[in-house]
């Protein structure tokens, strides 16, 4: 049995307006590392809802997430340092250059060389001429691959999109 996600008759809810609106139930689902997978359906159908619940950013309704890794079942958090997320909405930090923001999830895990990874993954995204620009300073597709070059930097064993093209215009 190879590594993957597995989440067992889930479901999500939520109140509005003192009524509940359910995105799922009793969904069950396996995410097998190394494949790809791809959640289509109209806007509001609980696709960014799912991604969190499936990468343990985020709790079920009902229903459990595990992680199961070399046979051994553990919780979805222990999942959180094997994943990366690309944000529908990027979630850079306007403070920091392309550099930086790209680097910080390496600085954040005391990687002494996070700065010459970022790097490279800033060239491998196209964006190395503009390590130095701050967010607002990069239109809205480089911000996107600046997001993109940040969740990939640490080569995670996930990875998790949220509409992760729909800024580029390749």
């Amino acid at each position: 049995m190879s590594n993957h996600i597995e989440l067992k008759n889930i479901s999500q809810s939520f109140q509005v307006n003192h009524s509940k609106v359910t995105l799922f139930e009793q969904l069950n689902l396996s995410i097998y590392q190394g494949e790809s997978y791809a959640i289509t359906g109209p806007s509001g159908a609980g696709k960014s809802s799912l991604l969190m619940l499936a990468s343990g950013l985020e709790k079920p309704t009902t229903g459990q997430g595990v992680y199961v890794q070399n046979n051994q079942i553990k919780p979805l958090d222990d999942l959180r340092t094997d994943i990366g997320f690309i944000f529908q909405q990027f979630h850079l930090l306007p403070e920091l250059t392309a550099l930086n923001n790209v680097a910080l999830p390496l600085k954040l895990r005391g990687d002494k060389q996070a700065i010459d990874k970022a790097e490279l993954w800033l060239n491998k995204v196209g964006l190395g001429h503009r390590k130095s620009h701050k967010p607002s300073e990069l239109s809205g597709g480089e911000q996107q691959r600046v997001a993109i070059a940040r969740s990939l930097v640490f080569e995670p064993k996930y990875i998790f999109a949220d509409e992760p093209t729909g800024n580029l215009g390749w």
